[in-house]
C-alpha cells in the first residue's frame, strides 16, 4: 500500500521527470530547434554584455542595426541573465529555469483537473503530459512550456481562490496569467480551463465575477505589449513583426495545403500513436456524455481558433502544438478511465509513456554535437575583432553567430549569389563572411572575395568592393 500511495502521487512522477532531464543539462545546444534556443541565449548574453533593459531585447542576427526586436516578453532570458551575473555564460541556467517552472506547471495542471474532475483522471493526464512533448521542451531554452506552465499555475490559483476566497490568491493568479501570456501569447488556449470555473453553476456569482474582472485586468499588460510596444519597437528600429501576418482565409488555405504536417503534430509529435488513439476515444466519450459536451465544444473551438491564428507556423514548427497537449493528455486520460479494468488502464498508460519517452530520448540525450562550433569563437578571435560584423551562410540559423560570438547576418546561400543584396549589406558595414563548408561552396558568392583564413570546416572571407 505504501508503494501504491507513492506511485499515485504526482509529485513522485514530477521528481522522476525532473531528475531524468537533469542529465546532460549543461550540454551545448545541438538538439532540435537549436536555432530558436541560440536566439534566446543571445538575448540573455546581450543583456549581460550590452544593455540590461528588459524592454529592449537584442539579438545577434541584427545586420548593422541595434538588434532590438519586437517579440514576446523576454522574462526567461532576463532571469537567465541574472544567473549569468553569478555563474557566467553557461548552458545550464536557461534550461534549469524552464525545467523548474515546467515542473510547477505539471503540478498546477494536476490540481486543476483534480478540482473539476477526479484524482484518478488528474494523475493519468498529468503523467501523460509530463512525458509528452513537454518532456523535451520542458528543458529547452524556449518560452513555450515556460509560458504555458506559468499560465496553468495562475489558473490553478483561480480555482484555489474559488475554494478559499483569499484576495491575495486572486491577485497572484492575475499576475501569473498576465506574465504567462506576455511570455508567449500562443498559450491562450489554456484559458479554457478558466472558462470551466466561470461556467460552473455551483460557484457563487460574486466570486466568479471577481475572477472575470481579474482576467480582464490580466489582459491589459498583454494588449499593451503586443499591440502598442511591439509595433513601436518595430517602427523605431526598422524591424517589422505582427501577431497575425496574413488574413484568416490565407491562414486556412496554408493549413489545408500542409494538412499532412498539421495532422502529424497531433498523432506523432504530441505523445505518439497509442496516446493519440486514446485521445480520440476520450473525445468521442466526452461528446457522447451530455455533462462533458459543453467543455469539449469549448476546448475544440478554442483549439481551432488557435490553429487558425498560428497558420502555417503550426505546420512548420513542432512547438506550436504545446498549448494543445494538456487538452490532448486530458482526453487520452479520459479514454483510459473508461476501461473496465484499472490494471489494463495502468498498463496502457505505461505504453503511452514509454512510446512518448522513446520518441524524444534521442533529442534529449543523443543530439549530435558539432565540435567545430565549440571552437568557432576562438578561431574567429584569432583573425577578427569582437566588434567586426560578419555574414554567415547558416541557412538563416543563428547558431554560427552565437557560437562565434559575433553580430551580423544569418543568410541563405542564395543571398550570397545576389550581388545587389551583397552591396546593400556592404553599405551596412558588412566586410567579412564566415563560411561553413558543409553548407556550400565558395562559387556561390557573387562579389569578389579574399580568403583571410581557412581550416577544416570554415572560411573567413573579406569581401572586395
Amino acid at each position: 500500500m505504501k508503494w501504491r500511495a507513492i506511485f499515485s502521487d504526482i509529485r513522485f512522477w514530477i521528481c522522476i521527470g525532473f531528475a531524468l532531464r537533469l542529465i546532460t543539462i549543461d550540454a551545448p545546444i545541438f538538439d532540435c530547434h537549436n536555432w530558436r534556443q541560440a536566439d534566446g541565449y543571445a538575448v540573455a548574453r546581450n543583456f549581460l554584455e550590452e544593455d540590461a533593459n528588459i524592454f529592449k531585447r537584442r539579438v545577434d542576427n541584427r545586420g548593422g542595426g541595434t538588434g532590438i526586436t519586437p517579440s514576446e516578453f523576454p522574462l526567461i532570458n532576463y532571469i537567465t541573465y541574472l544567473f549569468y551575473l553569478v555563474s557566467g555564460v553557461q548552458w545550464w541556467p536557461g534550461r534549469l529555469i524552464n525545467l523548474i517552472v515546467t515542473s510547477l506547471g505539471i503540478f498546477s495542471f494536476h490540481q486543476i483537473i483534480s478540482a473539476r474532475w477526479s484524482r484518478r483522471l488528474a494523475l493519468y493526464s498529468s503523467v501523460i503530459l509530463l512525458f509528452s512533448i513537454w518532456f523535451s521542451f520542458g528543458r529547452k531554452f524556449m518560452p513555450d512550456t515556460f509560458s504555458a506552465s506559468i499560465l496553468l499555475t495562475g489558473i490553478w490559483l483561480q480555482a484555489n481562490y474559488l475554494k478559499k476566497q483569499k484576495t491575495a490568491t486572486l491577485v497572484l493568479s492575475v499576475i501569473l496569467i498576465s506574465i504567462g501570456l506576455l511570455t508567449k501569447i500562443t498559450s491562450f488556449p489554456l484559458l479554457s480551463f478558466s472558462a470551466f470555473f466561470l461556467l460552473d453553476k455551483k460557484e457563487p456569482i460574486r466570486l466568479k465575477k471577481n475572477v472575470f474582472i481579474g482576467l480582464v485586468i490580466a489582459f491589459i499588460p498583454v494588449v499593451l505589449w503586443y499591440f502598442y510596444w511591439n509595433p513601436k519597437v518595430a517602427n523605431l528600429y526598422a524591424y517589422g513583426q505582427t501577431l497575425i501576418q496574413t488574413d484568416i482565409m490565407t491562414q486556412l488555405d496554408s493549413l489545408l495545403l500542409h494538412s499532412g504536417r498539421v495532422l502529424k503534430r497531433f498523432y506523432q509529435d504530441a505523445f505518439y500513436y497509442t496516446g493519440f488513439l486514446f485521445f480520440i476515444l476520450g473525445v468521442f466519450i466526452s461528446i457522447k456524455e451530455k455533462k462533458s459536451f459543453l467543455k469539449t465544444l469549448l476546448i475544440a473551438s478554442t483549439s481551432l481558433l488557435y490553429v487558425l491564428f498560428a497558420g502555417f507556423k503550426f505546420a512548420e514548427h513542432t512547438y506550436y502544438i504545446i498549448p494543445l497537449v494538456p487538452f490532448m493528455a486530458l482526453g487520452a486520460a479520459y479514454g483510459l478511465t473508461y476501461l473496465n479494468s484499472s490494471r489494463v488502464s495502468v498498463f496502457i498508460l505505461c505504453v503511452i509513456v514509454t512510446e512518448s519517452f522513446s520518441n524524444q530520448v534521442s533529442d534529449v540525450y543523443f543530439a549530435k554535437p558539432k565540435s567545430e562550433f565549440l571552437t568557432l569563437e576562438e578561431y574567429v578571435d584569432n583573425h577578427l575583432s569582437s566588434e567586426t560584423l560578419v555574414a554567415t551562410n547558416s541557412r538563416m540559423n543563428t547558431n554560427m553567430l552565437y557560437f562565434s560570438h559575433r553580430k551580423g547576418w544569418a543568410l541563405n546561400n542564395s543571398d550570397f549569389g545576389n550581388a545587389q543584396y551583397m552591396r546593400i549589406i556592404g553599405e551596412d558595414d558588412c566586410e567579412y563572411v564566415l563560411w561553413y563548408k558543409k553548407n556550400g561552396t565558395l562559387d556561390e558568392i557573387q562579389p569578389e572575395f579574399q580568403v583571410i583564413s581557412e581550416n577544416e570546416n570554415f572560411y573567413i572571407l573579406r569581401l572586395v568592393n
